[in-house]
Protein backbone atom coordinates (compact mmCIF):
# COMPACT_ATOMS: atom_id res chain seq x y z
CA UNK A 1 0.00 0.00 0.00
CA UNK A 2 1.21 3.61 -0.69
CA UNK A 3 1.44 5.67 2.41
CA UNK A 4 -0.63 9.29 1.42
CA UNK A 5 1.82 10.84 3.97
CA UNK A 6 4.80 10.87 2.12
CA UNK A 7 3.32 10.90 -1.51
CA UNK A 8 5.58 14.33 -2.43
CA UNK A 9 4.59 16.18 -5.73
CA UNK A 10 4.40 19.78 -7.69
CA UNK A 11 1.66 21.49 -6.63
CA UNK A 12 -0.66 23.22 -9.09
CA UNK A 13 0.17 26.91 -8.54
CA UNK A 14 4.03 25.94 -8.94
CA UNK A 15 3.50 24.12 -12.21
CA UNK A 16 0.75 27.15 -13.57
CA UNK A 17 3.59 29.59 -12.46
CA UNK A 18 6.11 27.48 -14.67
CA UNK A 19 4.48 27.05 -17.50
CA UNK A 20 3.91 30.89 -17.60
CA UNK A 21 7.34 31.51 -17.09
CA UNK A 22 7.86 29.07 -19.80
CA UNK A 23 5.54 30.89 -22.47
CA UNK A 24 7.10 34.15 -21.62
CA UNK A 25 10.65 32.94 -22.10
CA UNK A 26 9.73 31.70 -25.68
CA UNK A 27 7.99 34.85 -26.44
CA UNK A 28 10.66 36.69 -25.77
CA UNK A 29 13.57 34.35 -27.44
CA UNK A 30 10.41 34.63 -30.93
CA UNK A 31 10.60 38.36 -30.17
CA UNK A 32 14.53 38.96 -30.09
CA UNK A 33 15.02 37.25 -33.60
CA UNK A 34 11.27 38.23 -35.68
CA UNK A 35 11.35 42.26 -34.87
CA UNK A 36 15.24 42.17 -36.61
CA UNK A 37 14.37 40.01 -39.17
CA UNK A 38 11.08 41.81 -40.30
CA UNK A 39 12.85 45.27 -39.31
CA UNK A 40 15.61 44.62 -41.65
CA UNK A 41 14.00 43.43 -44.61
CA UNK A 42 11.69 46.37 -44.19
CA UNK A 43 14.47 48.94 -44.46
CA UNK A 44 15.69 46.86 -47.78
CA UNK A 45 12.89 47.04 -49.21
CA UNK A 46 12.39 50.64 -49.07
CA UNK A 47 15.71 51.69 -49.64
CA UNK A 48 14.93 52.41 -53.36
CA UNK A 49 12.00 53.83 -53.12
CA UNK A 50 13.79 57.52 -53.22
CA UNK A 51 15.95 56.37 -55.78
CA UNK A 52 13.77 54.63 -58.38
CA UNK A 53 13.75 57.40 -61.32
CA UNK A 54 17.31 59.14 -60.58
CA UNK A 55 18.84 58.12 -63.32
CA UNK A 56 17.63 58.66 -67.43
CA UNK A 57 18.82 58.46 -70.94
CA UNK A 58 19.39 61.37 -72.72
CA UNK A 59 16.84 60.94 -75.76
CA UNK A 60 18.28 63.55 -78.22
CA UNK A 61 20.39 67.10 -77.75
CA UNK A 62 20.43 70.65 -80.01
CA UNK A 63 24.28 71.43 -80.18
CA UNK A 64 24.09 74.25 -82.16
CA UNK A 65 21.73 74.27 -84.97
CA UNK A 66 21.21 70.38 -84.99
CA UNK A 67 19.79 67.65 -82.95
CA UNK A 68 21.61 64.91 -82.25
CA UNK A 69 20.17 61.44 -80.86
CA UNK A 70 21.98 60.48 -78.55
CA UNK A 71 21.96 57.29 -77.15
CA UNK A 72 23.18 55.10 -80.58
CA UNK A 73 25.71 52.76 -82.20
CA UNK A 74 28.49 53.06 -84.74
CA UNK A 75 30.18 50.24 -85.63
CA UNK A 76 30.85 48.24 -82.09
CA UNK A 77 30.38 51.54 -80.18
CA UNK A 78 27.14 51.98 -78.51
CA UNK A 79 27.07 55.64 -77.35
CA UNK A 80 24.72 56.75 -74.18
CA UNK A 81 23.64 59.46 -72.03
CA UNK A 82 22.96 59.24 -68.55
CA UNK A 83 21.52 61.94 -66.60
CA UNK A 84 20.92 62.09 -62.92
CA UNK A 85 17.64 63.81 -61.54
CA UNK A 86 17.96 66.99 -59.86
CA UNK A 87 17.19 68.41 -56.38
CA UNK A 88 17.70 64.70 -54.76
CA UNK A 89 20.80 63.51 -52.57
CA UNK A 90 23.61 61.71 -54.33
CA UNK A 91 25.38 60.34 -51.47
CA UNK A 92 23.11 57.34 -51.17
CA UNK A 93 24.00 56.31 -54.88
CA UNK A 94 27.63 54.79 -55.28
CA UNK A 95 26.55 54.25 -59.27
CA UNK A 96 24.60 52.23 -61.66
CA UNK A 97 24.02 49.03 -63.98
CA UNK A 98 23.62 49.15 -67.30
CA UNK A 99 22.19 46.05 -68.56
CA UNK A 100 22.33 45.64 -72.46
CA UNK A 101 20.21 43.52 -74.83
CA UNK A 102 19.70 42.29 -78.21
CA UNK A 103 16.50 40.92 -79.75
CA UNK A 104 16.70 37.55 -78.87
CA UNK A 105 16.97 38.87 -75.01
CA UNK A 106 20.00 38.03 -74.59
CA UNK A 107 21.75 40.09 -71.91
CA UNK A 108 24.97 42.01 -70.78
CA UNK A 109 25.06 43.83 -67.43
CA UNK A 110 27.86 46.48 -66.43
CA UNK A 111 27.97 48.18 -62.75
CA UNK A 112 29.29 51.72 -63.41
CA UNK A 113 30.80 53.16 -59.97
CA UNK A 114 32.96 56.40 -59.49
CA UNK A 115 36.66 55.71 -60.39
CA UNK A 116 36.39 52.74 -61.99
CA UNK A 117 39.40 51.79 -64.50
CA UNK A 118 38.44 52.43 -68.27
CA UNK A 119 37.43 49.02 -70.08
CA UNK A 120 34.92 48.25 -72.20
CA UNK A 121 32.88 51.03 -71.12
CA UNK A 122 34.47 54.51 -71.11
CA UNK A 123 33.44 58.31 -71.05
CA UNK A 124 33.37 59.72 -73.89
CA UNK A 125 35.29 62.70 -73.11
CA UNK A 126 38.67 60.05 -72.66
CA UNK A 127 38.66 60.49 -69.18
CA UNK A 128 40.85 57.96 -67.32
CA UNK A 129 38.55 56.83 -64.95
CA UNK A 130 34.79 56.46 -64.55
CA UNK A 131 32.34 59.16 -63.28
CA UNK A 132 28.85 59.22 -62.02
CA UNK A 133 26.58 62.19 -62.58
CA UNK A 134 25.67 63.93 -59.43
CA UNK A 135 22.18 65.60 -59.16
CA UNK A 136 20.99 67.27 -62.05
CA UNK A 137 24.68 66.45 -64.38
CA UNK A 138 24.57 64.30 -67.60
CA UNK A 139 27.56 62.22 -68.83
CA UNK A 140 28.22 60.31 -72.08
CA UNK A 141 29.45 57.29 -72.12
CA UNK A 142 30.70 54.51 -74.90
CA UNK A 143 30.58 51.02 -74.57
CA UNK A 144 32.74 49.03 -76.59
CA UNK A 145 31.40 45.56 -77.88
CA UNK A 146 31.78 43.48 -80.49
CA UNK A 147 27.60 42.18 -81.00
CA UNK A 148 25.01 43.51 -81.70
CA UNK A 149 23.34 45.18 -78.61
CA UNK A 150 19.61 46.84 -79.41
CA UNK A 151 18.73 48.21 -76.28
CA UNK A 152 19.65 49.31 -72.84
CA UNK A 153 18.09 49.60 -69.62
CA UNK A 154 19.29 51.76 -66.19
CA UNK A 155 19.41 50.16 -62.94
CA UNK A 156 20.67 52.31 -59.39
CA UNK A 157 22.87 50.95 -57.14
CA UNK A 158 23.03 52.16 -53.55
CA UNK A 159 25.85 53.47 -50.98
CA UNK A 160 24.62 49.54 -49.43
CA UNK A 161 25.43 47.47 -52.41
CA UNK A 162 21.94 46.84 -53.49
CA UNK A 163 20.86 47.17 -57.13
CA UNK A 164 17.33 48.63 -57.36
CA UNK A 165 15.91 45.94 -58.64
CA UNK A 166 13.10 48.52 -60.97
CA UNK A 167 14.89 49.61 -64.12
CA UNK A 168 14.78 53.65 -64.42
CA UNK A 169 14.83 53.83 -68.59
CA UNK A 170 15.08 51.87 -70.99
CA UNK A 171 16.63 52.94 -74.56
CA UNK A 172 16.63 51.43 -77.83
CA UNK A 173 19.84 52.19 -79.98
CA UNK A 174 20.10 53.92 -83.41
CA UNK A 175 22.39 54.32 -85.61
CA UNK A 176 24.43 57.69 -84.67
CA UNK A 177 24.35 60.19 -86.80
CA UNK A 178 27.45 60.91 -89.66
CA UNK A 179 28.72 64.22 -87.79
CA UNK A 180 29.47 61.41 -85.31
CA UNK A 181 32.78 60.02 -86.07
CA UNK A 182 33.63 57.47 -82.38
CA UNK A 183 36.33 55.83 -84.20
CA UNK A 184 39.05 58.73 -83.59
CA UNK A 185 37.43 59.33 -79.57
CA UNK A 186 39.50 56.39 -78.06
Amino acid sequence: MIDEKNKKGMSEIISTVLIILMTLAAAVLIYSFVVPLVRDNLQRGSECLDYQDYFSFVQDQNIGSKNYALNCQSGNSYVFVVKAKGNMNSEKISGFLVSFSDKNGLTKTVQVKNGDKIGKLRMLDNAQEISIPKSGDSYTYVYDYNSSLDYAEIYPIISSGRVCETANDKIEFIECSADINLGEIK
